[in-house]
């Protein structure tokens, strides 16, 4: 049944590739200052679909299913930063492409000369490395790290691993502490040119004024190309259009999940890991949690 869904989901993303291209061969980048490319990106296991499912709601926005990462879990290798300097200066006009790429000098140049409206949200470390250890433990057996999870006793080990990453040098890849994996992600938030929103401002009752955040924010790109319309009917769209039964990737998406996950031990491992990632992402003041 995993196959077979799988092999779905490839199969319509390769036909809603078609109108892209298309679209490609019709327009040039000075249809980007008007109609702009939209990236939504995130830290793996951050709520990237929520992400895609809001700003999918915003005036214009087109989805081909085009989704960019510097690692693909099926090889778990990095890609080559050329070929996704390319991808990114193949964004078409419209575009929203969902990714997890870290920052780079180069991919924001790019994403600037092409006016990209570019969303990162992010999420408390410590739920990230709850959902990933389940994630990878039974929602995605094609990932090359899915069999050291499953190898694992339980699941307060896989939580650990999670936390810590995988320290035997045997292993072929990379899979360092979660303060490290999110290092080089997180460095977009402090872009000029990055609109960052918290997942766990769009699960709670501040989201409304979030959702008219980020669409003045895509709009600002736009040269009033949409200055006539009424916001509140897109803002509402966008809400409306959260429906976490659509994402394949979705499991809670619980805000402090991870305070009935966490023991004693995981709490001590990760402060010493992550407890300052966790003050500078103003999660907390201190490490005494």
């Amino acid at each position: 049944m995993l196959a077979k869904n799988r092999a779905y989901r490839k199969g319509i993303t390769i036909l809603r590739q078609i109108p892209r291209y298309l679209k490609l061969a019709t327009t040039n980048r000075e249809d980007c200052y008007t109609h702009p490319p939209v990236l939504c990106q995130s830290f793996a296991k951050s709520g990237t679909h929520l992400l895609l499912q809001i700003v999918g709601g915003f005036p214009g926005v087109v989805h081909y299913g085009t989704f960019l990462t510097d690692r693909p879990s099926l090889t778990f290798k990095f890609l080559p930063p050329d070929k996704i300097r390319t991808r990114l200066g193949r964004l078409a006009p419209s575009e929203m492409v969902g990714a997890h790429l870290p920052y780079d000098e180069s991919f924001e140049e790019i994403l600037i000369d092409r006016n990209v409206v570019h969303f990162f949200i992010y999420r408390d470390p410590r739920d990230v490395v709850i959902s990933e250890a389940y994630y990878l433990t039974m929602m995605n057996p094609w990932h090359r790290l899915h069999r050291y999870f499953k190898a694992l006793p339980d699941m307060d080990a896989r939580i650990l691993l999670a936390i810590e990453g995988i320290k035997d040098p045997n292993c072929p890849y990379y899979y360092p502490d979660i303060s490290k994996r999110f290092a080089p992600h997180g460095a977009w938030i402090q872009r000029e040119n990055v609109f960052p929103v918290r997942f766990e401002e769009l699960v709670t009752d501040r989201r409304e004024k979030t959702v008219r955040q980020m669409l003045d924010f895509y709009l600002a790109h736009t040269r009033n190309t949409y200055q006539t319309l009424e916001k509140a009917v897109f803002v509402r769209r966008a809400l409306e259009a959260i429906n976490p039964k659509k994402s394949h990737t979705f499991r809670e998406g619980k805000v402090g999940g991870w305070q009935n996950k966490f023991s004693k031990k995981h709490c001590d491992i990760f402060k010493q890991v992550a407890g300052q990632l966790l003050v500078e992402l103003d999660y907390e003041v201190n490490l005494n949690w």
